[in-house]
């Protein structure tokens, strides 16, 4: 079922530099102002925004209302239209106000007034449908005064700098299965809301055997320090990526590790899990027969871990192409770049450090359409990373970081709604880019069947070389995780993936619990997967 079909969930990011010279009146200061509802509006080029809850600095910018968040400097700013009138007010100084309109429940009138009697005023609305015939009422309408020319491409005499759309479809398009990006995908709304399996019938169950004395290879990462086996060990998975090489089929599962003794040494890292069965691309078959208490087989198990010193915590991941990106949480956070040319050996690359004190809890990494790559690392707020040339081995670059509000997640189906776990870059084959992430829902009973996919469209922006993004939720699926009995096979907190078939570009998705609490074999514990497969 498509999910918020109508009401288009915007959170674009506009860059605003430079001054205006307006024939408006006196008035320089911006309005302090707080938006107790979190609203739709239009953008300057026509876009649905939205301003979520919160307090706001406010003002004009020719004929737009330009609004600030609280403690945010001027990257942060969004432009939404407005309406230029008179009013007949007597005011000692601007203020702002917010009416609900009274014939339309759903409609708010947000508006500026000047002291000299002129105003800004701009329409809102809760579901973010918008009505025809929208009227002003707190402005009688007149013409704008005379204001500078605009002139977006130079920005001369101080007038404002308008954001470039690096390309009309942002995304990097291409249909071969390569090394140094991935491959499009046909369909990508039609492939997660409709032909993807949402796993409620509990099919493809997957597990690998993980942790335990029976993985002498990982002695020597320092892996023996910590607790491996069982639920609330202090190793636990957090992040889920298949790769195909070719020749076999690999997992990369993040983990959060520390020390089961002094609770102190960080051996945060990646597992490498060879998966059985060579040369199939495509969807996996169950390897413990759909049954919760059978162990895999010795063939589906960790052979490697790639151990980073100094971090305790690997969020969620991604693989883009043979490259594989690991945000760390540090004294700094930061992303590394992995090659997986050897697909059991990741060979560590650059790491990209946060330079805006955004805690990376997903990475997810793209190509775009000038050539550049693009990674972000993001939790509640999001950091965009560039490279300075069209190499993924060469220099990158910190840009901008996004900063909502509020929360990043905005559910209206119940309170204590969980953190975005995963992220992964999907383009469609149109040429649409869109960010795929992954998240739990917990409502007010507490129910743990409340995985979800938020899918959200992206856009990327540069201004005089700064680059940033505006994303656009445009739909989500439902996931389920529950296992046989009272058994929870995945769990969407703990860690989630999309795969795309390097062939013909069909999606599938990964699903992984924080423990390997599975059956055991010799003492090896199990950690346990879901596929969830094309139907």
């Amino acid at each position: 079922m498509k999910i918020f079909a109508e009401a288009r969930y915007a959170l674009v990011l506009l860059l605003f530099a430079g001054s205006v010279n307006s024939a408006f009146a006196d008035f320089s200061q911006p309005v302090p102002f707080t938006l107790p509802y979190t609203l739709h509006f239009l953008s300057i080029s026509g876009d649905d925004v939205v301003l979520a809850a919160g307090s706001y600095r406010i003002e004009y910018a020719e004929s737009w209302l330009k609004l600030v968040p609280d403690g945010e400097g001027p990257e942060s700013a969004v432009l939404v239209e407005a309406i230029f009138g008179k009013h007949e007010r007597q005011l000692a100084d601007a203020t702002v106000q917010l009416h609900q309109d009274s014939d339309n429940s759903d409609v708010y009138h947000l508006v500026l007034l000047l002291s000299d009697g002129s105003g800004f005023e701009s329409v809102g609305t809760v579901s973010g449908i918008r009505p025809r015939g929208l009227r002003m009422v707190f402005l009688n309408k007149a013409n704008l005064p005379m204001k500078a020319k605009r002139n977006p491409s130079s920005g001369a005499g101080g007038n404002t700098i308008f954001p470039t759309l690096i390309t009309n479809k942002p995304g990097y398009v291409t249909k071969i299965d390569s090394d140094w990006t991935d491959r499009c995908v046909p369909n990508v709304e039609h492939q997660i809301t409709e032909t993807l399996h949402n796993g409620k019938d509990n099919r493809e169950l997957l597990a690998y055997r993980s942790g335990g004395n029976g993985s002498p290879s990982l002695e020597n990462k320092g892996l023996h320090k910590a607790g491996r086996t069982g639920r609330n060990s202090w190793k636990h998975r957090q992040g889920i990526a298949r790769y195909f090489s070719g020749t076999y089929n690999y997992f990369y599962v993040s983990d959060s590790v520390t020390s089961a003794w002094t609770r102190v040494e960080k051996f945060g890292g990646v597992e490498v899990v060879q998966w059985a069965n060579a040369g199939n691309a495509g969807q996996l078959s169950s390897n413990v027969g759909n049954n919760p208490r059978q162990a895999p087989g010795s063939n589906f198990s960790v052979i490697n871990y790639v151990q980073e010193l100094g971090a305790d915590h690997a969020g969620g991941i991604q693989v883009y192409g043979r490259f594989l990106a690991v945000p760390y949480f540090a004294d700094r956070d930061f992303i590394r770049l992995y090659d997986l040319q050897d697909p059991r050996n990741p060979r560590p690359l650059r790491a990209l450090t946060s330079t805006k004190n955004v805690q990376f809890g997903f990475a997810a990494l793209t190509r775009l359409n000038n050539g550049r790559y693009l990674a972000i690392g993001g939790d509640d707020r999001i950091e965009v990373f560039v490279t300075e040339g069209t190499s993924l081995l060469g220099t990158w670059k910190s840009h901008s970081a996004w900063n909502p509000v509020k929360g990043f997640v905005d559910d209206p189906r119940g309170p204590a709604n969980m953190k975005y776990q995963g992220a992964q870059f999907l383009t469609d084959c149109s040429g649409s880019l869109y960010l795929a992430l992954t998240r739990k829902s917990i409502n007010a009973l507490g129910s743990y069947q409340n995985d979800w996919i938020d899918v959200w469209r992206t856009h990327v922006y540069s201004t005089k070389g700064k680059y940033t993004i505006g994303l656009s939720k445009v739909f989500n699926r439902h996931m389920y995780c529950g296992g046989g009995g009272d058994t929870l096979w995945c769990n969407f907190v703990a860690g989630a993936g999309m795969y795309i078939h390097p062939q013909n570009g069909d999606l599938l998705a990964y699903g992984i619990e924080h423990w390997n609490d599975g059956p055991q074999v010799n003492g090896v514990g199990s950690t346990k997967m879901k596929e969830f497969r094309q139907k």
